[in-house]
Formats: C-alpha cells, structure tokens, sequence
C-alpha cells in the first residue's frame, strides 16, 4: 500500500465572492494570494495497481479501477474514516479522503465573504472547489462517497458535474426528508408536548443562526473544550475502546474544530433551525444524471431512515431516468456509522460501488425497498 497526505492548490477565483477586487482573509498567510488548499489522503493498493484484469466494470470479484473518493460530515475531517481506508482496498484500487474547504487542514477562507448568504452561494463553495481539487488531480470519474453533511453535498456536486461520477454512496445523508415526513411530525409534537421541551428546543433554534458548535467550543477555555470532546468520543463512540485510540480521536476532534472557523457558517445557511433542508434531497436525488445512487444508514441513526425509501420510491415513479436507488442499514451501528461499525461500512461501500461481498457480510447489512415496505432480501 501507497499512503499519501497532500495539500492540492486550486485557483481563489473558482469561489464567488462579494467583491472580486479583494481578496478574503486567510488563516495561513503563507500561501500565494491566488491559491487555497485542498488537503487529502490517497490511499493506493500498488498490488491491484499492476493487475491487468482490473476493470472499471466493478463486478465478479474484480477490482474497481475508478478511484473512490470520502468526503467527510459537519464537525469532522478526513481522518474520520482512518478505520476503512486500509479494508477499502480489497476493492479499490485508489481511495481518497478529503477535508472539504474550510474544514480539517484544507485552507479556512473567511465564509461571510461569500458573494451572499444564499443556499446556492453555500454549496458551490463546497462544490467548486471539490471540482478545482478533481481537476487538478487528473480524476476523469469517481465513485463518490459522503458522510452526513459531505453526503448532502455530494448530491449538490452530482447535480452540477454528473458526467464525473460514476457512482454516488450517500451515508447517513442529513437534509433527505422535508417537513411532511412522519419522522418530522413525530419530532415536533413530542417538542410541543411540554414546556420544558419546547423551551430548550427555542434556545436550540436562536442559537442555531446565531452561532455554531465549533464556535461554541472555541469560546470555552481550553481545558474544558478539550474534556468536552473527549467526553463527547466516550459517549458516543463506545466502540473506540483502547485509551490510545479514543485519545487520538479526541484530539483530532479537539484540533480541527478549535481552529478558526470557515466551512462551519454554511450550516445555518443549508440548513434551516428544524435541521431540515432548505432545499431537501429527496426532490433534488430522481433529476441526477447519476445513474447508480446508493443509501447507508446505521441501524439506530438519528437520521430518518425513511429519506432514502421515500427517494427510492420517488425515483421509481419519475421513471426511467431517474437514478437506481438502493438502500441498506448497517447493524449495529448508528450516525458515525464508519466508526461503529467500520467492517459492515465497508461491504456496503463495496457492495455500492459495484463490487462483490461475502454471505457473512451481506448479514451484517439489511436491505430496505420501499415497495415491498419492508426488509427487502439481497439474495
């Protein structure tokens, strides 16, 4: 294996910003007045690289010659998928996990000089760079692949460059669902049904557009933030068992959110206080001209799972051009899925992107179809 971590230089100018003229401010002075960076990790399997019967049509147990590429959640970074890069490579040949712009060691431009506060001026500063970095890397087409918020985005790059992606894998995608959804409904009349919970949920809401978690963090002493994230990784991530490991975790998490923030101000701007879409996926995923699209849940996801049924059903009824939607779950696993349960993470992905996968893995992963409204059996 070929482990490589990268900064890409991409052009300033392919992001919209208020006035042209002037340039945003940058966290790190030292790089040239026209560039940001894009930080990556690729990893290369350089034994599949030399195999001949390597194909980009990933099926019968051969190997994927399109590259895969990660992006990660809000609040995370690349690293977050340290537990699959290696196990990925059985399949793919070529993986690459990104920090989106703004986020983890990619450059921090100042968001609020953006050209407006508009959904659209927030995605296409996610996109266009991602298509700048894709460029520069000589990527011709990519599986795609993204967590949470780095899922939803991958549907707004999908819309604007379809010819790139091969495949699109969305795990545990945030803002599939609008506010008809039962979940939604369900959400909102347990908020109303007291006092107390209506109350925090208002604070919730006015601190939503006013500030952001890493914000919040930041303006915590340093100690105290710290202990906040650790504790954070314990509660949440029981799975990270050995001291060292949550440790590291914890400082990664530490580290890339106590940094100046950049990318973190889209929340509020894609999002709106109900942590609902302003412009929800499952409207935008049947016009892709993607033809493969695939869902990973965590078998106790926050996440509305029925964003990715509700979309299937969608797509089958806008007919033929539509996208094929598959949809999984992952066992025993929840929203930071790839961390949970990063073995079933990966047989999804592989079994996603076109590859095949064994009986005992296919056990690890239940397959929904909105059709049958129930368990939907692979074999």
């Amino acid at each position: 294996l070929k482990i490589t971590s990268y900064d890409t230089p991409i052009l300033r100018s392919v992001i919209g910003w208020k006035q042209r003229d002037r340039l945003p401010l940058m966290v790190d002075l030292n790089e040239k007045d026209d560039e940001l960076l894009v930080h990556a990790v690729h990893v290369e399997s350089t034994a599949t690289a030399n195999n001949a019967s390597t194909t980009s049509n990933t099926s019968n147990n051969k190997i994927a010659q399109t590259p895969l590429v990660l992006l990660h959640g809000y609040m995370n970074a690349s690293a977050y998928f340290y537990r699959n890069l290696l196990g990925l490579t059985r399949f793919y040949r070529s993986i690459y996990s990104l920090d989106l712009l703004g986020w983890g060691l990619s450059s921090r431009p100042d968001f609020n000089q953006l050209k407006d506060t508009s959904v659209e001026s927030s995605e296409e500063f996610f996109v266009e760079s991602l298509e700048a970095w894709r460029i520069q890397n000589k990527i011709d087409k990519m599986i795609l692949a993204g967590h949470s918020m780095g899922g939803y985005l991958s549907v707004a790059y999908c819309e604007k460059y379809p010819q790139n992606v091969e495949r699109l894998i969305l795990l545990s995608p945030v803002g599939v669902n609008d506010k008809n959804s039962q979940n939604f409904k369900d959400r909102e009349a347990r908020i109303n049904s007291s006092y107390r919970s209506w109350a925090m949920f208002g604070i919730f809401r006015a601190a939503f557009v006013s500030t952001t978690p890493a914000a919040v963090l930041r303006a915590m002493p340093e100690s105290r933030a710290y202990n906040l994230a650790l504790g954070y990784v314990q509660r949440r991530l029981p799975e990270i068992e050995g001291v060292d490991e949550q440790t590291a975790v914890s400082n990664y998490l530490f580290q890339s959110n106590t940094l100046p923030g950049s990318g973190e101000y889209a929340l509020s701007r894609i999002l709106e206080s109900t942590v609902t879409a302003r412009r929800p996926l499952q409207f935008r995923i049947p016009k892709l001209e993607v033809p493969n699209v695939s869902f990973l849940y965590g078998s106790h996801d926050w996440m509305d799972i029925s964003g990715g049924t509700t979309t299937q059903a969608l797509c089958r009824t806008a007919g033929d051009a539509a996208p094929k939607i598959q949809v999984h779950v992952v066992n025993e696993a929840g929203h930071l899925l790839m961390l949970q349960n990063w073995r079933a993470v990966n047989a999804g992905l592989i079994l996603c992107g076109g590859g095949e996968i064994s009986d005992e893995e296919r056990k690890e992963l239940t397959t929904l179809d909105a059709t049958a409204g129930n368990d939907a059996d692979d074999d």
